[in-house]
């Protein structure tokens, strides 16, 4: 019981920081000082900066300008509660968990970065990739070194075929840098796995968004303001559908559930 309230609490915490760190890595800011608003620069206090509960305390809006505050903040801290909790309950090596906090970390600072610019920053890409090789080399195995190495490269060549042959329009060079890492994390299975999931997400949640990019919610959570329609020549970052498919393979594994069957189970419920 505790132990899991330490992991939650943690994960809070740190989704909290991610929300900071994403925000001043676009505007180019450094992490020090005090948090201030985005919409009228107010300095925010201490208790409005509580995970989760300040938000919901201050009806997602600012105490001193009343401008919305984005969904994604709380998302974002819930996420990595989550995450972070999931992680401390599957009873890994030390080692392994010492890894897999970091790694749940980067992953979804990246989609909450993707989903606000379109873009994935190539240093915690980078970042994640190295430490998912780490991941996957450890236990090692001499007989297992070589098809570890190769996971992640087989897992990005898809991704780095459609970036060539559309020149960019079909898939960023970044979606494949991430598909590099999560073939590393998950093995050549599991990162196949998950980048079919990720396809089939995509699919249904695109189709969503075309009947309901008017909503509310969607205005708050990915940014399309005003009467704009999302069709089918629309941009959506697909980064965040990497990474949710890559947390249900990852946990999957975490928990002893055959990634294969819970495609084939995914795909056609």
């Amino acid at each position: 019981m505790l132990e899991g309230v330490f992991y939650l609490g943690l994960g809070l915490i740190v989704g909290s920081f991610l929300n900071v760190l994403a925000v001043r890595f676009h505007d180019g800011r450094s992490l020090g000082g005090r948090s201030v608003c985005v919409s009228c620069g107010q300095t925010i206090y201490w208790y409005d900066l509580i995970p989760v509960l300040s938000w919901i305390l201050l009806l997602g809006k600012c105490r001193s300008c009343g401008q919305d505050i984005s969904l994604l903040y709380p998302l974002t801290e819930v996420a990595c509660g989550a995450a972070f909790l999931l992680i401390g309950l599957a009873h890994m090596p030390f080692f392994s968990t010492v890894l897999a906090l970091p790694i749940a970390a980067l992953l979804i600072v990246i989609a909450r970065y993707d989903l606000s610019h379109m873009l994935i920053p190539n240093v915690w890409v980078y970042l994640f990739a190295a430490l998912s090789l780490s991941a996957a080399l450890y236990p090692m195995e001499s007989r297992d070194f070589v098809f570890n190495v190769l996971a992640g490269p087989v897992a990005a060549v898809p991704f780095l075929a459609l970036w060539f042959v559309s020149r960019g329009a079909w898939m960023g060079l970044g979606d494949a840098k991430l598909a590099l890492g999560m073939g590393w994390l998950l093995g050549l299975e599991g990162g196949v796995t998950a980048i079919l999931s990720a396809f089939v997400l995509g699919a249904v949640v695109g189709l969503g968004l075309m009947f309901f990019s008017s909503s509310h919610l969607l205005h708050r959570t990915l940014g399309v303001h005003g009467d704009k329609k999302v069709t089918m020549k629309s941009e959506i970052p697909f980064g965040p559908f990497l990474i949710i498919s890559c947390f249900i393979v990852w946990f999957a594994h975490m928990y002893g559930i055959q990634t294969l069957e819970l495609f084939l189970w995914w795909s056609f419920w």
